[in-house]
């Protein structure tokens, strides 16, 4: 019965996402519409199938196989990630319900799919990435409070860039080499990223320098400083964040002056960055070469990517079921290509499914940006999805030899505790811009029709 039930399960999993999408594009369309009650009830409908999904999952994983015993490690890990959605629901609808629900949902239906992948991949991992759902998500929210605070903190440009470098030289003392690049740091039993922490400083700095128009001239110094931050980047050979890096103040610089011209410059200059990258780095030439053709050394070089396309190809359209793939032969699973253990397991169909989540999110995101009117906030919001979409685009393709791999995290979905901290914090400020834009204008309605009563 067990068997029958996991490998139907795989249709039910497709079922429910295909509901999810429904869901979120009809809501939107209500939402269009001015009906924003019926958009509610969808809403709260979509998180009954999250919670479908969750459940469903932990089903299977609670079933040790071999015995037909609970396997109480994931019962336990079920429950606190079903906890976590529960209060992360009543937090937002008692506190925060101005803010977008259809974004929260697919952010809560990457996390469950994260906590699903690694309990099934590594229990241990997955153990610690709940910990950090539940930090970082206290963290967001206690941090937002302070948000308000942001429009007095645009002349903090000197303090951004000397957190930034500080923060990007401590691989350099205190680092630990992983994966082949040197950009973590080990501070007893605690390690992390520095460069994820960045990402959000470099945001500030730009948006602080950005704000206001710049000449060419003033913009050199910025130019040069980022400059500074990508050559430590690629000296750390984390040549996925010195891309990420430079494209997010490519397109800040864009949104900023406006000039095509500069834009294509710099992705002309990147292209020729990064031929130097494969001629000076003999790292850079492995991943090409792997990316070229992983079969010509399939047994070393092309071991990673082969195993990927064997997890990605293996199951066809619906997959394996959960459980009975084999994603952990392939190395790191839990980070890196993670994508591909789901689509082994879950089916392509259901990968492409949940890369159209990433993109409703990005839709979802840049709608909250474009109508708020507070510049040094938008070009926050506008880093902030840049950031977003290049890492998403970065992996995805490398996870399916659409581009060579970089080595980045799938934000929500891959195990880390610095990158799931930032990706929370990025969006819940996306959240916060779109309920200070009502805020603001309601304010300068009332302003308007006191005005207006004065003078009648």
């Amino acid at each position: 019965m067990l068997e029958i039930y996991i490998f139907y399960s795989k249709y039910l999993f497709l079922w429910l996402l295909l509901v999810f999408l429904f869901l979120s594009f009809s809501g939107l369309y209500e939402q269009k519409q001015g009906n924003f009650n019926v958009a509610k009830k969808k809403m709260y409908r979509q998180r009954w199938v999250i919670v479908g999904i969750h459940l469903n999952a932990f089903m299977i994983l609670s079933i040790d196989k071999g015995n037909l015993l609970i396997n109480w490690t994931s019962v336990y890990i079920g429950i606190g990630m079903l906890v976590f959605l529960c209060l992360g629901w009543i937090i937002f609808d008692i506190r925060f319900n101005k803010e977008d629900g259809f974004l929260w949902n697919c952010v809560f239906l990457l996390l469950v799919l994260s906590i699903i992948l690694l309990q099934r991949l590594s229990p241990s991992l997955a153990q610690r990435q709940l910990v950090w759902i539940y930090i970082s998500f206290t963290l967001s929210i206690f941090i937002s409070h302070l948000f308000g605070a942001f429009s007095y903190l645009k002349k903090g440009s000197t303090i951004y860039l000397i957190i930034g470098w500080i923060l990007l030289i401590l691989p350099f003392f205190l680092g630990e080499k992983r994966y082949g690049a040197n950009n973590w740091v080990e501070i007893g039993k605690i390690s992390f990223q520095p460069s994820e922490i960045v990402k959000m400083v470099m945001i500030f700095y730009l948006a602080s320098v950005f704000h206001t128009k710049k000449s060419i001239k003033q913009l050199v110094y910025p130019t040069a400083m980022i400059a500074g931050y990508v050559c430590i980047l690629v000296l750390q050979r984390d040549l996925g964040g010195a891309f990420i890096y430079f494209m997010t103040f490519l397109s800040l610089l864009y949104i900023s002056i406006g000039k095509e011209v500069i834009f294509l410059g710099g992705v002309g200059l990147a292209s020729v960055a990064s031929i130097f990258a494969y001629r000076i780095f003999p790292h850079v030439q492995v991943r090409v070469e792997a990316w070229l053709n992983p079969w010509k050394n399939i047994d070393s070089r092309g071991y990673q990517i082969a195993q990927s396309l064997f997890a990605l190809g293996s199951w066809g359209w619906m997959g394996s079921g959960l459980t009975k793939g084999y994603a952990g032969y392939v190395p790191a699973v839990t980070t890196d290509f993670i994508f591909a253990a789901l689509c082994e397991e879950f089916g392509s169909l259901f990968g492409i499914g949940v890369i159209i989540v990433f993109i409703l999110m990005l839709v979802l995101s840049t709608q909250i940006i474009i109508e708020t009117k507070d510049t040094f906030h938008a070009l926050i919001g506008a880093g902030c999805i840049s950031i977003f979409s290049f890492q998403s685009f970065l992996i995805l393709g490398g996870v399916l030899k659409m581009i060579p791999l970089t080595g980045v995290t799938l934000p929500f979905v891959s195990y880390g505790g610095s990158s799931m901290f930032i990706n929370m914090f990025m969006f819940k400020f996306i959240q916060w811009i779109g309920i200070e834009k009502e805020l603001s204008g309601e304010s300068r309605g009332k302003e308007v029709e006191e005005h207006s009563k004065k003078h009648t």
